[in-house]
């Protein structure tokens, strides 16, 4: 039942939010939200009978995420009462995503922990939210209405000359020219740039400024006909709108917090200090100074910090258990491997039989006696070829360019196929020696599937080169660059942090549909309450990017903001075309988006990190993934199964041939235990 109610609420809430928000909703849609209204309102009725309504324990009102769908059923009937009397809200796009939260265990358990951590995390930011209208108060003491400031025209100037009453570079204003009143401000308005008449600069003084020149022959007719008319613009006065479209300024408490909210997220904070500093003083730089680095630097440093470690923390006691699907698909996983082991155990040993009664126990000696010497190639002078190889191939690869010479080209592809081949020939080798047990560790798989894309991919070149056009076949050599992270064998501790990197990735999974989650949700909000608002006075789209005027540009727009890169233009957007309440709609986004979100990934990565010492304490086999990669190999009936192990293969230990390529780095490894403290060295303990 949940996963059909996951997949109507997907396929609905999808299909509506990728219609035009500016157009009439279609009557087909009007149906489909119809229907799924009736479908979730029955669902409520056979739960509510079936659990009880409140009285008794785990009845439906005592669950929390029941009484979320029963909230959004509430509010999608006061949306079709609104809607019969005339009012569009668009409630109902916004809260039906809302639906997934509870038939998503993952989701549920997520958000669980970030609420279990939320009352701490409130204590910060209301600290935050109070020190940013602190220091908005100091600036409306300091600057109120100082950002209005325009050089306008003296009174002595005759009204028929028909000037701008303030100087401005261009008509939009988009970088004013802020004067000060006092003589301590940066910028003053004898700053003004002269006037430019077809690119030549003007430097003759305007007759107004001439007031014992004749009327009849005016003194500057006698120097030349470009008049430098920004010299009237002498007067500062507090006439001009407020800096990007009024939505910067410390003319009160509200607009002081948005400006202040906009300096501590480090956007755009540098033009809203020389604006200041124009009008005021060049001493502004002090508050600036402070608001970053207590706002910016510590409380919200502070705010990552208590996220990280008591989620962490609470990470480590919510933990559950497994999903029963893959806990499921797991078992099967095992058993198909398990059976598969026993099959190619018994076929080996019938086989084995066989071969004993037709030639003899010693040839079957001699086989696995040349098997195991194939193995030691392989593991040891083998694995120094094809490391070299691989690194040969990352540098052919990087000297690859645009316009490259047609030799080069000739000769990267001879080096293309020499690669394949001897990733094919290693390939080969790891079958013959490991058998089905190769494919029991990742990596091995993540190799079979290169060998077989650049096999293709080298016949993909052959015929693009045959008929001189490009293609797409130099796009998938580059997943060989990725076999470079088998050199990480000699770096143990570069290894160690890529697996708590890879630990960190799994874990992170819940986050990252949580995350898309918020951005879809946000962004339909944002349809409902931006969509075709971003409009200038001559009906043109402002940015034909940063809107929400579809789903794809809002959830790029959402996801833009949570990044905080270049958001405050798009806030400065928002408030212009709408309302100055518009602003609450962005500082919602950084706060539960960027700042709770976002920060709950260090939470897990310190998480990963407290856990690396226990996975490492029962040695490599617990980090090395590959442990169990003797499944199938593994014997059926006790030790004296194992077909490596049989009377006439079995050497005294004395005998053994040593692995070469040990026996090679052996000098190596223990230079390295000995001076593995000094603090030059590439890779100590100290900087894992």
């Amino acid at each position: 039942m949940n996963l059909v109610s996951k997949l109507i609420i997907m396929i609905v809430s999808v299909s509506q939010s990728l219609l035009n928000p500016c157009e009439e909703e279609p009557l087909a849609l009007t149906v489909a939200g119809a229907l799924l209204y009736v479908f979730f309102f029955i669902e409520m009725v056979i739960k509510m009978s079936v659990r009880g309504v409140y009285k008794s324990q785990g009845s439906y009102l005592k669950n929390n995420w029941y009484k979320l769908d029963a909230l959004i059923l509430v509010a999608e009937t006061m949306e079709y009462f609104l809607h019969a009397a005339g009012i569009h809200l668009g409630v109902c796009q916004v809260l039906r995503p809302l639906r997934l939260v509870s038939r998503d265990k993952h989701l549920r358990n997520l958000i669980t922990t970030i609420l279990k951590i939320f009352p701490m995390v409130m204590n910060i930011l209301v600290l935050f939210v109070f020190v940013i209208f602190v220091f908005g108060l100091l600036g409306v003491q300091l600057w109120g209405g100082d950002l209005r400031n325009r050089c306008t025209l003296g009174e002595e100037v005759p009204s028929n000359y028909n000037l701008s009453p303030y100087f401005k570079f261009d008509l939009a204003e988009t970088d004013p020219f802020i004067c000060s009143v006092h003589t301590y401000g940066t910028q003053q308005c004898s700053h003004v740039p002269p006037f430019r008449d077809d690119g030549q600069v003007c430097l003759l003084q305007p007759p107004a400024l001439y007031r014992n020149a004749s009327p009849q022959t005016p003194a500057w007719m006698n120097y030349s006909d470009c008049v430098n008319w920004n010299l009237l613009y002498n007067v500062c006065r507090p006439v001009g709108p407020n800096p990007y479209m009024g939505s910067i300024n410390f003319d009160n408490a509200g607009y002081a917090w948005i400006t202040v909210f906009q300096v501590v997220t480090l956007e755009g904070w540098a033009d809203i200090m020389y604006y200041v500093m124009d009008a005021s003083s060049y001493w502004s730089f002090l508050f600036f100074i402070l608001v970053t680095g207590f706002g910016a630097f510590i409380i919200l440093n502070t705010c990552t910090v208590i996220i990280a470690t008591h989620f962490s923390e609470t990470l480590d006691e919510g933990r559950d258990e497994e999903d029963e699907i893959f806990v499921f698909v797991k078992n099967v996983g095992r058993v198909v491997i398990g059976w598969l082991g026993r099959f190619w155990s018994r076929n080996i040993r019938n086989r084995e039989q066989t071969e004993s009664s037709r030639s003899g126990r010693t040839e079957r000696g001699q086989f696995f006696r040349l098997r195991r010497k194939l193995r030691d190639f392989v593991e040891g002078q083998f694995t120094w070829v094809m490391m070299i190889t691989i690194i040969l191939n990352v540098i052919t690869m990087a000297v690859e360019h645009h316009n490259q010479p047609e030799m080069l080209t000739q000769a990267l592809y001879v080096c293309n196929v020499i690669f394949t081949v001897l990733f094919v020939v290693e390939l080969v080798l790891n079958l013959i020696v490991s058998q089905l047990s190769y494919f029991l560790k990742w990596e091995n798989i993540f190799d079979f599937i290169i060998v077989i894309i650049s096999n293709a991919v080298v016949g993909l070149s052959l015929v693009e080169l045959s008929s001189g056009g490009g293609g797409m076949a130099p796009v998938f050599r580059v997943f060989r660059v990725v076999r470079f992270v088998k050199l990480l064998h000699f770096l143990p501790y570069l290894r160690r942090q890529l697996l708590v990197l890879k630990r960190t990735i799994k874990e992170s999974a819940s986050l990252c549909w949580l995350v898309l989650f918020f951005i879809y949700n946000f962004s339909v909000f944002g349809m409902t309450l931006f969509s075709c608002q971003f409009v200038s006075e001559d009906g043109n789209l402002i940015d034909d990017r940063k809107n929400f005027d579809s789903l794809l540009w809002a959830m790029v727009t959402v996801f833009q903001i949570m990044t905080q890169e270049d958001w405050n233009f798009v806030l400065y957007n928002a408030m212009a075309s709408t309302s100055p309440f518009a602003a609450l709609y962005f500082v919602v986004i950084i706060v539960l988006g960027n700042n709770i979100l976002l920060n709950i990934l260090v939470g897990i990565v310190v998480e990963s990190f407290q856990a690396q010492p226990k996975e490492h304490e029962s040695g490599d086999e617990a980090a090395d993934p590959s442990a169990d990669s003797n499944i199938l190999t593994a014997p059926e009936n006790g030790p004296e199964t194992n077909l490596e192990n049989t009377q006439d293969d079995v050497e005294p230990a004395e005998n053994t041939p040593h692995n070469g390529f040990l026996r090679t780095i052996q000098p190596v490894r223990r230079w390295y235990r000995e001076h593995e403290n000094r603090s030059l060295f590439l890779f100590p303990p100290e900087n894992k």
